[in-house]
C-alpha cells in the first residue's frame, strides 16, 4: 500500500482522499487480525528469527574477540620462547668460542705435551714443590721424580 500523504498537514479539499485511505487501512488491519499480521508489523516468526540471528551474531562476535585475545597471548608467548631459545643458542656459541679460543691458546707439540700461553708454567718450581719433595722423601723414601713426572 502506498502513502498518498507524507505530512501531517493536509488541505480541506484532500479530506475525502484521507478518509478513503483510512478506511482501506482499517479493513486491511481487520482482515489480518486472525493471522497475527498487521499493516505495519512484520510476522511474529520473522521477529523471532531476527532476534535469534542477532543473538547468534553477537555470540560469534564474542567468540571472535576471544580467539583474537588468545592469538595475541600466544604471540607474546611465542616471542618469549624465541628470545629464550636465542639466548641459549648465544650461550652455547659463546661457550664453544671460549673452548676453541682456549684450545688455540695451547701450543701443541708432537709429543702430546702442550702449554697454555699465559697460563701456568709447569717447568718452573711451584711454591709447594720443596714441601712435596720433603714429604715424598720422608714418607716414601723417594729422593726425586722420574723424568716424565716433573714438568
Amino acid at each position: 500500500m502506498s502513502y498518498l500523504y507524507d505530512s501531517d498537514h493536509i488541505g480541506s479539499d484532500d479530506m475525502d482522499g484521507v478518509l478513503q485511505m483510512s478506511l482501506l487501512e482499517s479493513q486491511d488491519a481487520n482482515a489480518n487480525v486472525g493471522t497475527g499480521e498487521s499493516f505495519n508489523a512484520l510476522p511474529l516468526s520473522s521477529c523471532r528469527d531476527d532476534q535469534d540471528l542477532d543473538a547468534r551474531v553477537s555470540a560469534l562476535d564474542a567468540e571472535i574477540r576471544s580467539v583474537d585475545d588468545q592469538i595475541e597471548k600466544l604471540k607474546v608467548y611465542r616471542r618469549d620462547l624465541v628470545v629464550e631459545k636465542d639466548d641459549l643458542i648465544r650461550q652455547r656459541r659463546d661457550s664453544l668460542q671460549a673452548m676453541s679460543s682456549s684450545a688455540l691458546a695451547y701450543n701443541i707439540r708432537g709429543n702430546g705435551k702442550g702449554s697454555v700461553i699465559g697460563a701456568i708454567d709447569y717447568t718452573a718450581e711451584f711454591k709447594w714443590g720443596p714441601q712435596l719433595k720433603g714429604v715424598m722423601n720422608k714418607v716414601f723414601g723417594i729422593k726425586s721424580f722420574r723424568l716424565c713426572q716433573h714438568g
